[in-house]
């Protein structure tokens, strides 16, 4: 049996940096450090589903930092633009 993980499912901290030629909102691997303190891990079978999940709504997934992360051209464009 898994003990029981303490996650905080309300609380969610997002950075807004200046990249490139525009922004990037990041939560700077936060929700996928959340997810595997849970034990839930994302194999091989669950990757395809969780790309196509993030795609859907316009994240990026950085596989080296596990950041979710979107960019933006301008602020005022946020969120009606995504760049995927």
């Amino acid at each position: 049996m898994t003990p029981f993980v303490d996650m905080n499912p309300d609380y969610i901290s997002l950075s807004v940096s200046q990249v490139d030629n525009g922004y990037k909102l990041s939560d700077d691997g936060y929700i996928i450090d959340e997810i595997t303190n849970l034990d839930v891990r994302i194999d091989f079978l669950r990757r395809e589903f969780f790309d196509t999940t993030l795609k859907i709504f316009g994240v990026n997934y950085d596989r080296k930092t596990e950041e979710l992360y979107v960019k933006f051209k301008e602020v005022r464009e946020y969120p009606n633009y995504y760049s995927v």
